[in-house]
């Protein structure tokens, strides 16, 4: 009689057990992919960051990040889907420090003014120039990235409603335009700081641009006893015309 091997003499539920669950092998393969995904996607962000998005190649990522450079479009289908990603990353995390100012009870306009400032603050200058870059050369690029930001002017216009709401903006303030404006100085400004960087720091023209048109939509407070005074400046000039 041959001999059982030891893996065949066992029953399948000990099989099972001695290797583990079914399902843990493909969690291992995930895991392993995830991780080379994050390390593709942070050499890209460092050399992007480094040295701009012309004169970085997705030779030097992969080498970067320890792959080979056919790696690089198992997750990326191209150098500009990356730099759609970077802006996707700055997405998200601008929409978690809302809803963590959400979740602590913050002021609408408080909380407007901290996601454009949130977006600056995120914004690299050489990777605002690769996003520049992807969008002037690549359509797609333009309108995926559109795309993503068009999600936190949703955001921003549901804060300028409620602001309004609140009192905290006067109520002839649309909210949809404000947040527009606020985005459009955001863009604005980014593109000057990419333009000339030698100029103000994003942070300065962001505080600036954004702390005016806040004050311009601000409710406007009137002075006490000012309303009668001028009741009563329109009282006297009534009785003038009158006793002529």
């Amino acid at each position: 009689m041959v001999a059982q091997s030891e893996s065949s003499s066992r029953s399948p539920k000990a099989a099972r057990d001695a290797d583990g669950p079914p399902e843990a092998e493909p969690r291992a393969r995930q895991a392993k992919a995830d991780d080379t995904r994050r390390r593709v996607f942070a050499a890209g962000a460092e050399l992007l960051a480094a040295q701009g998005y012309h004169a970085t190649r997705v030779e030097q990522i992969t080498r970067r990040a320890g792959v080979a450079k056919g790696t690089f479009f198992v997750y990326f289908p191209t150098k500009d889907a990356l730099v759609t990603d970077l802006v996707r990353v700055q997405v998200r995390l601008v929409a978690k420090e809302r809803a963590r100012m959400v979740a602590a009870g913050s002021p609408p306009s408080a909380r407007l003014r901290a996601v454009v400032m949130a977006l600056g603050r995120l914004s690299d200058i050489n990777v605002a120039r690769a996003v520049l870059a992807a969008c002037m050369q690549a359509g797609d690029v333009g309108r995926a990235i559109d795309g993503l930001y068009e999600g936190v002017l949703e955001l921003m216009t549901e804060d300028a409603r409620a602001a309004v709401r609140a009192g905290e903006l006067s109520r002839r303030t649309d909210p949809e335009m404000l947040a527009l404006v606020l985005m459009d100085s955001f863009l604005g400004a980014t593109v000057s700081y990419v333009t000339n960087p030698r100029g103000r720091s994003l942070d300065e023209m962001l505080e600036a641009l954004v702390d005016t048109n806040l004050a311009a939509f601000a409710p406007v407070k009137r002075e006490p006893g000012r309303a009668r005074t001028a009741v009563m400046a329109r009282a006297r000039k009534t009785r003038k015309r009158g006793g002529k």
